[in-house]
């Protein structure tokens, strides 16, 4: 399906005229050339052609071929990713990724603070490259979000037993007497000491009541444990696609 965009609207974006003047009032545009805009002014993305009409026309060419551009609605987008999001591993820091002791106070090694010793990135940051450097296989590798786990969970991919550290979930009255989930993961993962109020938090994938443990895949529930010390050991970090 092509869509003809009118090319003034594009030009509108960058705050540029029709007439290709510049500040000198030379007429010339910045490539050099002289008069109007045409196709050789611009750089034109995945997708986008251009046709050296009068004024010059950009055609969007939608689809999933290659060149094409793919709209954000797109049905199609599923078959092209359809595990976008899906369990792949998980890992326990080890001691030089749970490193002990920062800057912002002691903890042991194995703790929440997460740090990849070859980029020397912390926190969230760290947690997504280490997903992608254990799994190499999958590019898009990252640290599952708390959507993501109860995703996999409704679709089987996580089972009875699994549990991870979450992001953001839970509430902590830190200082303050309000929900503070800065505080409740441990400072986005880069806070590894107990002061200041500052808590972990693990979500479990468990049974949803004891007379269904002979239908497990099919009963469990995702709890969220709070007030977990940022200095415990051992609390895997789970990778999604």
């Amino acid at each position: 399906m092509k869509r003809l965009i009118p090319f003034a609207l594009v030009l509108a974006a960058t705050a540029c005229g029709s007439t290709g003047t510049d500040s000198s009032g030379t007429g010339d545009d910045d490539d050099g050339s002289s008069g109007g805009f045409t196709c050789a002014s611009i750089t034109v993305g995945p997708g986008m052609i251009c046709e050296n009409t009068s004024p010059p026309t950009l055609r969007v060419d939608f689809g999933t071929g290659a060149g094409q551009a793919v709209p954000g609605d797109d049905p199609r987008l599923a078959s092209i990713d359809p595990n976008k999001g899906r369990y792949v591993a998980a890992f326990v820091p080890s001691a030089t990724e749970a490193p002990a002791g920062t800057a912002n106070g002691p903890g042991p090694a194995g703790s929440f603070i997460i740090k990849n010793p070859a980029t020397g990135k912390i926190g969230i940051r760290a947690a997504d490259e280490l997903c992608k450097l254990k799994n190499a296989t999958f590019p898009n590798a990252h640290m599952c979000t708390n959507d993501e786990v109860l995703w996999n969970v409704r679709n089987g991919f996580i089972t009875a037993g699994m549990t991870g550290m979450a992001y953001g979930t839970h509430q902590d009255p830190g200082l303050s007497g309000v929900r503070n989930s800065f505080k409740g993961n441990c400072g986005g993962l880069t806070y590894n000491s107990g002061d200041l109020a500052y808590t972990g938090t693990r979500w479990e994938a468990v049974l949803s009541d004891p007379k269904t443990a002979g239908l497990a895949a099919d009963a469990l529930v995702v709890n969220f444990v709070g007030g977990v010390p940022c200095s415990t050991v051992g609390t895997p970090i789970v990778c999604c696609q």
